[in-house]
């Protein structure tokens, strides 16, 4: 009788410690990009757009559409950053911070304080009259300050997440591939 009574607790572990993996490996599809490890620890940035609906990649947006980041600094120190679009033609879209392509100014990097509650990267950024296609954004979070122009003089082969990080050693970077449609009538 006791055999058969520690075969069934047994049994009722294996099953719920099978179930609890088995949720520990599904993955929501409307997950966001995962926490940023390594040269950034205890850092999480996430986009969105309009009113506060998280993006992820592969999302659609149209023109007219804002684009903002939101983060977490759980770290010690402050981090910069750049954050910055290319669209299906290759032009260069500031999103943080606001700056005029081409303007004489050289605007700096946004600081990104330590925080504990989740905090805007500025304000968010409405991107119109883009060309219908890919629409990849990115953040470039470095822990010092950064040039507007540096990013501004990227050669077109540079301009994708692994060429970034190579001319960026010390920076994380966050690549976000969306789709851009056109507006509708």
């Amino acid at each position: 009788m006791a055999d058969k009574r520690r075969l069934g607790i047994l049994a009722a572990v294996a099953v719920v410690g099978g179930g609890l993996y088995a949720l520990s490996l599904h993955r929501r599809s409307d997950a966001v990009p995962p926490v940023i490890r390594g040269k950034a620890p205890g850092l999480e940035l996430h986009f969105y757009k309009g009113s506060g609906v998280a993006l992820k990649p592969g999302d659609t947006i149209g023109s007219g559409d804002s684009i903002g980041a939101v983060y977490h600094n759980l770290g010690n120190e402050s981090l910069w950053a750049l954050i910055f679009a290319y669209d299906a033609l290759g032009n260069l879209y500031w999103l943080e911070p606001h700056h005029a392509i081409g303007s004489r100014s050289e605007d700096l990097s946004v600081g990104l304080a330590p925080t504990e509650k989740e905090r805007s990267v500025g304000s968010a950024a409405q991107l119109r009259d883009l060309p219908a296609g890919p629409l990849t954004v990115f953040a470039l979070v470095s822990p010092g300050i950064m040039v507007t122009s540096r990013i501004e003089r990227l050669d077109p082969d540079e301009r994708d997440r692994e060429s970034l990080l190579n001319r960026f050693p010390d920076a994380v970077v966050v690549e976000l591939p969306l789709t851009m449609v056109p507006q509708a009538m």
